[in-house]
């Protein structure tokens, strides 16, 4: 589904922007509504476009998916074992600790008026737990920011 996506994604994200796919092999097979996470992804790339934008450095975003084992301590709401993740990361000039703290609170955004509603951070991290999943976002000011959507594959009924 996300190769499918890369046409939107990339176009999305406009010719200043380079789009890699890294998609693990062998992946199992979360179920979920596919239009939800196209606009997870979508949302996601729009953000780190935004970041991006004048950049004079190599502009990059990487779309990846592999497994990983989960402790539930890091996510309360997830059990622990087996997760798929899906993960967006850019080579923007990433966060501050500050702006991390509040980044899934509904309608914060640091765009300027008229350039979002601060709901996309928000719904992405709604859409994962919905599924019994989470969300983890890493960002180091001068590096970029990594958001990872995280979907339990074991003890799915």
């Amino acid at each position: 589904m996300i190769e499918e996506l890369k046409p939107l994604l990339a176009t999305s994200l406009g010719k200043s922007v380079r789009l890699e796919l890294e998609l693990g092999d062998g992946l199992p097979t979360v179920p979920m509504d596919a239009s939800a996470l196209s606009h997870a992804l979508l949302n996601l790339a729009i953000n780190s476009r935004d970041a991006l934008a004048g950049s004079t450095a190599d502009a990059r975003v990487v779309v990846r998916t592999s497994l990983l084992r989960v402790d539930a301590t890091e996510h309360p709401m997830m059990k622990a074992g087996l997760t798929a993740v899906v993960s967006i990361e850019d080579n923007g000039p990433g966060m501050t600790p500050e702006v991390q703290k509040r980044v899934f609170e509904p309608f914060f955004t640091t765009k300027e008026a008229g350039r979002g509603t601060g709901l996309g951070l928000a719904m992405v991290r709604a859409f994962t737990e919905q599924l019994g999943g989470g969300v983890r976002l890493t960002s180091v000011p001068g590096e970029g920011t990594v958001v990872q959507m995280l979907f339990p594959t074991e003890g799915r009924s």
